[in-house]
């Protein structure tokens, strides 16, 4: 009988850790859509695309795509998970909490600012690496052989 309770509540206990498994994953997911994550990392990848078109003329926007497609998406995937590993730093309640908050009136006039606001400062991040590039190629021996 003793075994039959052991097992009962390991079963108990590994059958909420899966639930709360699966909820924390749904909260994620909901919280990447709801903070517009796919759409900044689609324009940080555009940005570095155009980046690689202004340093590399001979390529095209073409090649890009069709040569190198994998890569752009498999880089894509990779900063998606950066950010879902980011909310490591959340309890399983505060994702629910934010949730909850994105699903409010003000979470949501939040959420459209934050997109906002992040595809503002990704566009100033080009800026920034851009002349980053510059100023490197210009003080170093690293020359574009184009």
């Amino acid at each position: 009988m003793k075994i039959f309770f052991l097992l009962a509540t390991i079963l108990l206990s590994l059958a909420s850790t899966i639930a709360v498994s699966a909820s924390r994953s749904e909260n994620v997911n909901i919280l990447i859509r709801k903070m517009g994550v796919e759409q900044v990392v689609k324009q940080s990848i555009a940005g570095y695309k155009a980046e690689i078109l202004r340093q590399y003329p001979d390529i095209t926007e073409k090649d890009l795509d069709e040569k190198y497609g994998v890569i752009f998406e498999k880089a894509g995937d990779s900063l998606i998970h950066s950010y879902e590993q980011g909310f490591d730093v959340y309890t399983d309640d505060e994702l629910v909490r934010l949730v909850d908050f994105y699903n409010t009136e003000f979470g949501r006039w939040f959420s459209d600012k934050e997109t906002a606001y992040n595809q503002k400062v990704q566009i100033n991040f080009e800026q920034v690496y851009k002349q980053l590039n510059n100023d490197f190629i210009n003080r170093t021996s690293f020359k574009n052989p184009h």
